[in-house]
């Protein structure tokens, strides 16, 4: 009798230890208040597409092109490096910068010989805000917006400068300190999907 009541005293002093222990680890994992994210997306919208601003017939144009004979473009969706600092359980606020680029090689219609590059690159910066709506140990789904600008370059001179935006309804990470997300419904300047890596600190 003396043992049974010496376990049941045991396991009621071990259980509620047991529970603290996961709030604890439920705690830190939720009081981690930085974040850095670093990810690609698909299909960016600047690169992706091309823009067609009508057809005009240039003759002296179309003999100069007759020179030249396009080579394969090499695209680089976007990619993102995303900084957020946590306010609250829900919500995070920080800031995105993104890169994507398009370069296409020439070569001589006559020599087969490399003569010129174009290129077209886009940074973009979007102060930046995410809400989490569900935030377990291993699992947060959330929703994010930015809004800012993107700077595009033509052949290294600076071009244009756009609004930029990127909104995401949902998204999903999963992992701790260390950890995988991916954004399936996201549209914007930067794309239509993303997926990356992040650390907690």
């Amino acid at each position: 009798m003396k043992r049974l009541l010496l376990l049941v005293m045991a396991c009621a002093t071990l259980a509620p230890l047991s529970a603290q222990q996961r709030r604890a680890k439920q705690r830190e994992l939720i009081n981690n208040t930085q974040e850095i994210r670093l990810g690609t997306y698909a299909l960016s919208p600047l690169v992706s597409f091309e823009n067609y601003d009508g057809y005009g017939y240039n003759p002296s144009e179309s003999f100069a092109d007759s020179k030249f004979i396009e080579g394969d473009t090499r695209y680089i969706d976007a990619l993102a490096l995303t900084y957020t600092y946590r306010t609250s359980h829900v919500m995070e606020f920080g800031a995105q910068v993104s890169y994507s680029s398009k370069v296409t090689p020439f070569y001589s219609t006559f020599t087969g010989v490399k003569s010129h590059t174009t290129s077209e690159h886009y940074a973009t910066l979007m102060p930046y805000a995410r809400a989490t709506w569900l935030n377990s140990p291993w699992v947060r789904l959330y929703s994010s917006i930015g809004i800012g600008f993107t700077v595009a370059f033509d052949n290294g001179e600076q071009s244009d400068m756009l609004g930029a935006v990127q909104a995401t309804p949902l998204g999903i990470a999963v992992g701790r300190k260390f950890f995988g997300y991916g954004e399936l419904l996201t549209l914007g300047t930067n794309g239509f999907a993303t997926i990356g890596i992040g650390y907690r600190f």
